[in-house]
């Protein structure tokens, strides 16, 4: 069950359950463009992006700051061409448990679901700072694979590779 937490110094904090990544390299570590002198973060995808956003929108609203999250010239939240998510601008760090200090391994974080904790405080123009504090791993990422499709591949030896006759090529 998701949560908004909000403290006496402003302070909003949210949990957002069902975070997946689909370029999780740039949030562990960030793409820097050195001709522009950027750094560029990966973003999150959820399972349940509507739910997600109306939760984000009611931590939005719970700052009392003018929303920078969905409406500012630098949305943390992206609608695009590849579909919604939240955009990250800081390093993130993935934990295996809530329980644990263990960090999952750079090249594994696409294989897990999380939760993940954000932080919306005030910017210097007065608008909201979104961070993702951490990311806890809830479950793995079901990646079901159908091995009957390649059933006529099995009997051979792998380590010898697979011959595909030229007919059975699209091209």
């Amino acid at each position: 069950m998701a949560r908004i937490i909000k403290n006496e110094t402003g302070l909003v904090s949210v949990r957002l359950d069902g975070a997946y990544v689909s370029n999780g390299k740039h949030l562990v570590d960030p793409y820097i463009d050195d001709e522009e002198n950027k750094r560029y973060f990966g973003n999150f995808k959820f399972s349940n992006m509507a739910e997600t956003k109306a939760l984000l929108k009611q931590a939005v609203r719970e700052t009392g700051l003018n929303d920078t999250v969905f409406y500012g010239p630098y949305p943390k939240w992206v609608e695009d061409q590849y579909g919604e998510s939240l955009a990250v601008q800081n390093r993130v760090k993935f934990y295996k448990s809530i329980k644990s200090s263990e960090q999952i391994e750079n090249d594994k974080v696409q294989d897990y679901i999380y939760s993940l904790e954000v932080h919306l405080k005030k910017s210097k123009d007065g608008g909201i700072f979104l961070v993702v504090a951490r990311a806890i791993a809830t479950s793995r990422n079901s990646n079901a694979y159908n091995d009957e499709l390649f059933e006529d591949f099995l009997d051979g030896d792998p380590d010898e590779g697979i011959e595909i006759p030229d007919d059975d090529l699209p091209f």
